[in-house]
């Protein structure tokens, strides 16, 4: 979650174990800054050696479930 502040994160997902993960990934909206209750949902395989780039918008927040394939 954040602040009043927009805000970029890349995530290392150096924490993750060997192998691939499915990310299920809940995102603020592309119009979240208007819209409060606007969610994006995707999935993506990833795995430790990648990161995940996650836009937060103001006031906004993001969560991710990690799943082993």
């Amino acid at each position: 979650m954040t602040n009043g502040d927009p805000r970029d994160l890349e995530i290392p997902l150096s924490f993750l174990g060997a192998g691939d993960f499915e990310a299920q990934i809940f995102a603020d909206g592309p119009d979240a800054d208007k819209v409060a209750t606007s969610v994006a949902i995707t999935k993506k395989q990833v795995k430790a050696g990648n990161a995940l780039a996650i836009h937060l918008a103001p006031g906004g927040g993001a969560a991710v479930i990690f799943k082993r394939m």
